[in-house]
């Protein structure tokens, strides 16, 4: 694109597409029950029962007016075809993961997820034949880190590793199990309890693959970069982060046999918490069978019934696309750039993207070029 006018049009229209996608969240915050330590007493009290689960919910009334006015707008932009059409496919992604938030804790949840998602049927064990063998860390269980000292191991990597002293590191007390990443830093439940060793992994997981995508993006001041649909940006962005344990050394056989079961209970989900549990336990800890049951489950109120959450089909899932993206020659940097590849690509094609030195993780500095043949009109960035 060449026309200053459009241009700004277009970065405009791009920053009130992500206004609307800013009130869309659909994670862990969202999806933990409110009842959770109760249901999960009372699914260990008994052999048969199912967890029903309750949860905050949320009404965006005004969505569908608000995205009529930039499907309108849209239609009055002089793009080319190809960036109209990413646009429209983006908007109705939005669509769909507001019908997803929106039908949280109904017998909705599962169609609207299943939509969003468009996984197939999954076959973990097919999958796992496809990928390469990984070479695991050694365990050595020698010191067990609770939830505050792994944050102060994250916010000193954060300020001497990798001179990000403006990203925060946070405990959180809802969502007690779970550790997540965002734009502005780390998430970690209250109780979440990691060995040394495992420690080293969430390193290069949470922050050399999900913080430092969303610092890059950041750094461009490009609101296009962030148009990415929910389900391919969890797939790239959970792809990438497996690859990183993998490239870096710091996977665990754990770690990865997590990654597998997840990919396994996905495809279950046609079957009650309890089935999925029950052939889960033939192989893991009651503990650890119910906490990944519960994340493929997580967004049903009756999780007896079929349906869930296949999120966490994206670890291996995505590590499979990015292994076979690197195997191709084509540039890992572009992970870094827009999470989506194809995006990047996009948005190169058409002189819409300019880059300048972005924040790799140390262990793939060398894995790239000196110089990524990115777009240097920056006139869509500067306003």
């Amino acid at each position: 694109m060449t026309d200053q006018d459009e241009r700004l049009k277009l970065a405009q229209f791009a920053t009130d597409c992500l206004l609307l996608r800013k009130s869309l969240v659909l994670g862990t915050t969202t999806l933990t029950p409110l009842n959770f330590e109760e249901e999960k007493e009372k699914f260990f009290q008994s052999k048969t029962y199912n967890p029903i689960f309750h949860y905050r919910q949320f009404n965006f009334i005004e969505i569908d007016k608000d995205l009529k006015i930039l499907n309108d707008r849209l239609q009055t932009l002089s793009l080319p075809k190809d960036i109209r059409q990413y646009l429209k496919s983006y908007l109705k992604n939005l669509k769909l993961l507001e019908r997803t938030i929106s039908s949280i804790g109904t017998e909705e949840f599962w169609y609207h997820a299943k939509r969003l998602f468009e996984f197939d049927l999954i076959h973990a064990d097919k999958i796992i034949t496809t990928l390469p063998p990984v070479s695991f860390q050694n365990e050595n269980h020698t010191y067990l880190y609770s939830a505050p000292e792994i944050a102060e191991i994250f916010r000193t990597i954060f300020s001497d590793t990798y001179n990000l002293p403006d990203v925060t590191v946070r405990i959180d007390h809802f969502a007690d199990h779970i550790i997540r990443a965002g734009r502005r830093g780390i998430t970690i439940g209250a109780k979440v309890k990691r060995f040394d060793t495992n420690v080293k992994r969430l390193v290069a997981h949470e922050i050399e693959s999900h913080v430092l995508q969303h610092y890059n993006m950041d750094l461009l001041h490009n609101p296009l970069v962030k148009l990415v649909n929910f389900n391919e940006g969890l797939l790239y962005g959970e792809g990438i982060a497996v690859y990183n344990e993998i490239k870096s050394g710091t996977i665990t056989k754990k770690s990865y046999e997590d990654y597998y079961f997840r990919l396994k209970a996905v495809g279950m989900l046609s079957k009650s918490f309890r089935q999925i549990y029950t052939n889960l336990s033939e192989y893991l800890a009651p503990e650890r069978a119910f906490l990944i049951t519960f994340r493929v489950k997580r967004g049903m109120k009756d999780t007896g019934r079929s349906g869930g959450f296949p999120k966490d089909a994206s670890y291996l899932l995505g590590y499979k696309k990015v292994h076979e993206y690197v195997k191709a020659g084509l540039h890992l940097d572009y992970l870094y750039l827009s999470k989506v590849p194809d995006l990047t690509n996009l948005l190169c094609r058409h002189n819409l993207l300019k880059s300048d030195e972005i924040i790799l993780p140390h262990f793939l500095q060398d894995s790239v070029p000196a110089q990524t043949p990115i777009a240097q009109d920056s006139s869509i960035l500067k306003n």
